[in-house]
């Protein structure tokens, strides 16, 4: 499993033999993948890490919200909201990067 550091603005990450220093501001999404989780930045990189989503959350600042159970996302990327079905949403972001909204998280996310 990875390991994660917060220093300042930037994560630090471990990940077997390479080390990642992320700025959490260059950081769109979060998604849980089967092995752990993706990080998508705004350079169109993704960092993949065995690690759990709640973990994560707890290094990153307010303007990252819990949208779904499988995302968080970074909302001053948001771009549009759009509704799926009665109680799905999905959210397309910078780059074209898509997240799923619960209707659950909707207002929380608005309201943030």
């Amino acid at each position: 499993m990875a390991q994660v550091v917060k220093e300042k603005e930037n994560l630090i990450i471990y990940k077997k033999s390479q080390i990642y220093k992320v700025n959490v501001n260059n950081i769109i999404m979060i998604e849980r993948s089967q092995k752990g989780i993706i990080i998508y930045l705004e350079n169109k990189e993704e960092v993949k890490l065995r690690y759990s989503l709640n973990k994560m959350k707890d290094h990153l600042p307010g303007s990252f919200k819990r949208t779904h159970q499988s995302f968080i996302v970074n909302t001053k990327y948001i771009f549009k909201i759009e509704r799926l079905g009665p109680s799905l949403f999905q959210s397309t972001l910078s780059n074209r990067v898509i997240a799923l909204i619960s209707k659950e998280h909707l207002k929380s996310l608005l309201e943030g």
